[in-house]
């Protein structure tokens, strides 16, 4: 089976950016051919699955990393203070499943929550932690974890980045290995690639991803001017 398709994603941050609303969801295309007596194609376009939901920032640490003035090993030694992470937490609704990427009798509404975590081992380099109950009221609960480690490069604008991802179910279990990058063209416009794989071969997955992204930035004019 070939699948391709369109996921999307809105965000609005609202409450000086700790509380974020998302939606999520994705459109299908997928094509079959089967080859037995004589050859067999189908194929079928539909949403996936739609998934609105808010984020909300617990916990942000701030550490000021000042010199120290009589020792060059601790200026120059892993801060351990920095791994302390950034946490939030996230609540949602999965909306109208598609059966025929699920199972039949899958419920048309069931919760979603993640613990998100955050921490920057040094200053370009991001460590994100996300714990997933996804569907835990219905027949089969699905749990996962998304583990990725961001780097931005010296100019700024490029980033690449390394995730592993896992999903555990009754009905579906999976370890999926990612790797890409990210371009800034401007403050507001990036592109991002990645490519991916899956430990399992029952089946096999084999994934491209190219995403592009728009922020609409209208925080600055909740800011106060200073006086001069």
């Amino acid at each position: 089976m070939f699948i391709s398709g369109l996921n999307y994603t809105v965000r609005y941050g609202y409450f000086s950016n700790k509380l974020e609303f998302m939606l999520q969801g994705a459109l299908i295309y997928d094509y079959t051919q089967q080859n037995r007596f004589i050859t067999t194609t189908q194929s079928h376009m539909g949403f996936y699955n739609h998934t609105l939901g808010a984020k909300y920032l617990i916990y942000n640490p701030y550490f000021e990393n000042k010199p120290n003035l009589y020792s060059w090993k601790a200026n120059h030694s892993f801060n351990w203070n920095n791994m302390i992470p950034a946490v939030a937490i996230y609540a949602g609704v999965n909306a109208f499943p598609n059966k025929r990427y699920f199972y039949s009798g899958i419920a048309p509404f069931s919760p979603k929550v993640v613990l998100a975590l955050q921490s920057h081992p040094s200053p370009r380099t991001a460590l994100i932690g996300n714990i997933i109950a996804n569907r835990f009221t219905t027949q089969y609960p699905e749990w996962g974890y998304v583990l990725t480690l961001t780097h931005n490069l010296d100019n700024g604008r490029f980033s690449i980045f390394a995730e592993s991802e896992g999903i555990q179910s009754q009905w579906y279990s999976d370890h999926i290995i990612r790797l890409g990058g990210a371009y800034l063209f401007t403050k507001d416009i990036q592109v991002n690639i990645d490519l991916g794989a899956s430990w399992k071969d029952t089946p096999s997955r084999y994934i491209a991803l190219l995403g592009f992204s728009y922020r609409i930035d209208k925080y600055d004019k909740f800011l106060p001017q200073e006086k001069k």
